[in-house]
């Protein structure tokens, strides 16, 4: 039983220090492996710009591979290690050899003990004399320096074995180690491998990635020398066209030369010649509307400007909305208003007109139609400045003035209207001066009278808006204002 235990314990000693080193070094080596390969898989998808969940799920994959072949790695660790511990275990004695050494130590010390103790009993039972016990205590004491002999040689052998154990065991558990070491090194060179093996792939990435960009440029460079090649031939072939073309036109231009020499040869020059060949084009003029002098030409622009500035003087001098007394309606006191306004209009364009053609001496292509388009302009603006002045009052003036400065420099009438600025050129259709000074124009210089005439038109636009909104004030005025009181106190005579 000894024997058997002792041979257990060394072997089971033998296959834990196996499995312990083999299971270290598998575990040192799967962490190894699966830091690489997270850190490649990283690299690797971070340059395909793949998201974090798909980069995450990869590594998990990767990791699962790895630890399922980890059992793998650590049963051929353990086959190498016990490889490097075969020695170790082919120096451990068998159990039989191990009881056979304790047996050939303690069994003859037993079995002269085992007789020396019977003899003694028998001495003991069978003679009474003291000698006799003496003579066989002494030999049992021979018996136990036998057996403490016995147990010295069997600490001897002990220490033999271990001896083995130093000599033959330790080495070869020293070889497994560096086996181990060994390995761990190769682990290290295969996460340089996987490191290099990452850079090797950005680098094949790159170079895909040029190669492609490269062959888009070859392939657009490649039309682009076929068009040319294209464009040279046809080139050439004008070219080879145009050199007949000068080749023909250089002999035809030699012909034609050599017949003017001997043309010119034949020709007498005189004060003639000579005059037609220092003055070979002669100019010839034609008016379109022309005016006889520069006061003509302005006169359209003026004369409108004139009429403006008399009818806005008019409202100072000549209350457009006050009553002498109280009027018998809103009517009526609009038609007193208006009819003093039309005999000032008349009368300011009739004068200015007699100035202009009698003073002046400026010549116009019909004069009644301008007297007429005078009248119609000068009454324009007069129910223009009317309607500002009778709702607004002062700023209504005020406003009349912004109007007035609008238009004289956006009727055309000094410079067409083309160069004119363009946020200008915008109230050229708004403004009345534009039509008036377009249809003095007409009656002054063009003698078109069909654009007169429309013009006219459209200022009698402007005359009747402005007259239907002034009178609209004063019918709700006098309704304000004199209604309740003309009801109970105006006579019927007036």
């Amino acid at each position: 039983k000894v024997a058997k235990g002792v041979y257990a314990e060394l072997n089971n000693g033998i296959g834990q220090i196996s499995s312990a080193m083999a299971a270290q070094i598998a575990d040192s080596v799967t962490e190894e492996q699966i830091k690489q390969t997270d850190e490649l898989v990283e690299t690797m998808g971070k340059q395909a710009n793949l998201p974090d969940a798909q980069i995450a799920q990869m590594k998990e994959v990767a990791e699962k591979r790895i630890q399922t072949g980890k059992q793998d790695v650590r049963d051929k660790l353990q086959a190498q290690i016990n490889a490097g511990l075969s020695d170790a275990q082919a120096a451990v004695p068998s159990e039989e050899a191990i009881a056979a050494s304790i047996s050939s130590q303690t069994n003859p010390a037993f079995d002269q003990l085992s007789a020396g103790i019977s003899k003694l009993n028998a001495n003991i039972e069978n003679d009474k004399d003291p000698h006799t016990v003496k003579s066989s205590l002494h030999q049992l004491y021979a018996g136990a320096a036998k057996l403490n002999n016995g147990i010295a040689d069997l600490n001897a052998g002990e220490q033999t074995y271990i001896t083995g154990l130093q000599n033959q065991f330790i080495p070869n558990l020293q070889k497994a180690n560096d086996g181990a070491a060994g390995l761990q090194t190769g682990a290290g060179k295969l996460a340089d491998g996987s490191a290099a093996l990452a850079e090797g792939t950005n680098k094949l990435q790159s170079g895909s990635s040029q190669l492609v960009n490269g062959s888009f440029a070859l392939k657009n460079g490649t039309g682009s020398l076929v068009s040319g090649i294209k464009e040279l031939n046809g080139g050439s072939g004008r070219l080879s066209d145009g050199t007949k073309q000068l080749k023909n036109g250089t002999a035809e231009l030699k012909n034609k030369l050599g017949d003017a020499a001997k043309t010119a040869s034949k020709i007498q020059a005189n004060n003639k010649t000579y005059n037609m060949m220092a003055d070979p084009v002669s100019l010839h003029t034609t008016h379109y509307d022309r005016v006889p002098n520069y006061g003509t030409g302005f006169t359209p622009y003026f004369l409108s400007l004139g009429l403006f500035i008399g009818a806005l003087i008019l409202t100072i001098v000549y209350p457009l909305v006050e009553s002498a007394g109280i009027p018998k309606n809103g009517i009526s006191w609009f038609f007193s208003k208006l009819g003093v306004l039309l005999i000032v209009s008349i009368l300011q364009s009739v004068i200015a007109d007699l100035i202009i053609l009698s003073g002046v001496g400026i010549h116009v292509k019909d004069v009644p139609l301008f007297l007429l388009f005078s009248v119609l302009t000068s009454f324009t603006f007069m129910a223009l400045i009317q309607f500002l002045v009778t709702f607004l009052q002062n700023p209504g003036r005020f406003l009349a003035i912004v109007i007035l400065i609008l238009q004289l420099t956006s009727s055309a009438g000094t410079f067409p209207l083309e160069v004119i600025p363009k946020f200008i050129q915008w109230f050229n259709p708004l403004l009345p001066m534009t039509y008036s000074v377009r249809g003095f124009k007409a009656v002054v210089s063009s003698g078109e009278m069909g654009v007169m005439w429309q013009n006219a038109g459209i200022l009698l636009i402007y005359i009747a808006a402005a007259e239907v909104l002034t009178l609209l004030y004063f019918v709700i005025r006098y309704r304000r204002q004199y209604g309740q009181l003309h009801k109970h106190t105006v006579p019927e005579e007036v």
